[in-house]
């Protein structure tokens, strides 16, 4: 377990304001499973307290630009520092939980739920392919899409972009995926083995947790090619 905390400090706003501050971003953090962007941390410090927070932020977490996602949030408070008795947020992440299918599941399943949101008459609503080597997005040609699904579903292919690659670091298992409205489609290959497996509609729409049958689907992709 680490903390980081974030260097902007909170002793000259009303405790009230940055208690609810830290309510806020931890309600945030639990219903996203521990994940929270940058961004997120960014707006709400300046929405509640008018805090501008963009350089704390990126040399705090060490990211390179606010859309990227911190991993394994497990809580966050405040932490006095005695020597400049100033009083910053203090966010504790569980290093020991290694961000590999995990994190993945959790943005593919981000990505399909956002392209569900897509009005459309297409069947498949969208078409995102992303793999170890780059990705496409292809949105309908003759619908509307709104730009805030437009932008999460960049950020997110980002994120998934980053997972592959870190599984490829740690498995030397090069892995694809292939969302649409109709589910989501793995391809995994190592040295001349290669496996394909998907995760229907219906399956990810009746699930409790969408995140559980696409990560158990990487794993068997990942296991398929490797054992």
């Amino acid at each position: 377990m680490k903390e980081v905390y974030l260097k902007c400090d909170m002793i000259p706003y009303k405790k009230s304001s940055v208690n609810a501050l830290i309510d806020r971003l931890y309600t945030i953090t639990q219903s996203n499973y521990g994940v929270l962007s940058g961004n997120v941390i960014w707006f709400e410090l300046l929405d509640r307290l008018g805090v501008e927070s963009e350089k704390e932020i990126l040399d705090a977490f060490g990211i390179n630009d606010l859309k990227s996602k911190i991993y394994n949030i497990t809580d966050i408070g405040l932490y006095q520092d005695i020597e400049s008795m100033r009083v910053y947020l203090m966010f504790k992440i569980d290093d020991s939980v290694k961000c590999g299918t995990e994190c993945v599941a959790k943005d593919i399943s981000d990505i399909y739920a956002y392209i569900n949101k897509i009005e459309t008459n297409s069947q498949l609503k969208a078409n995102i392919e992303v793999t170890t080597d780059g990705a496409s997005v292809s949105f309908p040609k003759d619908d509307p899409v709104e730009h805030d699904i437009v932008s999460n579903v960049f950020d997110s292919v980002r994120a998934v972009y980053k997972g592959l690659n870190n599984i490829k670091s740690e498995t030397g298992v090069k892995t694809g995926v292939a969302i649409t409205g109709l589910g989501v489609h793995f391809d995994s290959v190592k040295e001349k083995l290669g496996f394909s497996i998907s995760v229907e509609k219906k399956e990810l729409d009746n699930a409790a947790d969408m995140r559980m049958p696409i990560k158990n689907t990487i794993d068997i992709a990942i296991k398929k090619v490797t054992e």
